[in-house]
């Protein structure tokens, strides 16, 4: 009976012990999920920002080019309604964005602000009918520089915090298959548990019940 004890008791642990695990790969699982929806969300808002800002230099560059009224609608229309890149920020701040991340992310910002002086004298100077002063401006090395400054920086920061997120994904989908693991290899030892306690059944306790039974019986004979 003792040794029967111990072995419920050695079998109720293994099956605390696989309920723990079990529980374990349950929430990885769902930390998992919200991981790989958090990496497509900051994906699409770092992208939505890229896009944005080459958006404002195609649109200001091909009026100053052209001086045709439809790209400064467009340019008028990123800035002032689609606002996409504010869009793309206000989605970054909802997520797990790094204090560092954000200074780099503020820096291209400053830089894409420091641009607007020139954007603002091409569109004067198309108004003026001074295509040439148009394109000086939005052509010119400074602006230039800025604008590949800008994608490069863009790129590197976007790069960066795309790999931060596909890191920590990575290490919850370890976490997720030790769980399992640890989960499967406590259920072999519940199985385990349950074919010894069949076996003390069968000898120990059975075993003394069938030799009073076989001496019943040849008594009776």
């Amino acid at each position: 009976e003792a040794h029967l004890k111990k072995l419920m008791g050695q079998a109720i642990k293994v099956i605390s012990i696989g309920v723990f695990w079990l529980v374990m790969c349950i929430a990885s699982s769902v930390m998992l999920i919200v991981g790989k929806d958090a990496q497509i969300a900051v994906t699409n808002a770092l992208n939505q920002f890229r896009v944005a800002s080459r958006t404002l230099t195609l649109a200001i560059q091909s009026y100053a080019v052209t001086g045709d009224g439809q790209f400064l609608n467009q340019y008028q229309t990123e800035v002032a309604v689609d606002m996409n890149r504010e869009k793309a920020i206000a989605i970054l701040e909802t997520y797990d964005i790094k204090d560092y991340e954000w200074e780099k992310l503020n820096q291209i910002s400053g830089m894409s602000n420091n641009l607007i002086a020139y954007e603002d004298a091409a569109i004067a100077a198309v108004a003026a009918g001074d295509l040439e002063e148009a394109r000086a401006q939005v052509f010119g090395t400074y602006y230039e520089d800025g604008v590949a400054l800008i994608k490069a920086n863009t790129d590197k920061v976007i790069e960066e915090i795309l790999a931060r997120k596909e890191h920590g994904c990575d290490i919850l989908e370890i976490i997720q298959y030790v769980c399992f693991a640890l989960f499967v290899v406590s259920i072999v030892a519940l199985l385990f548990m349950f074919v010894k306690v069949i076996k003390f059944a069968g000898t120990e306790l059975l075993g003394p019940m069938k030799k009073v039974a076989e001496q019943m019986n040849h008594l009776a004979k």
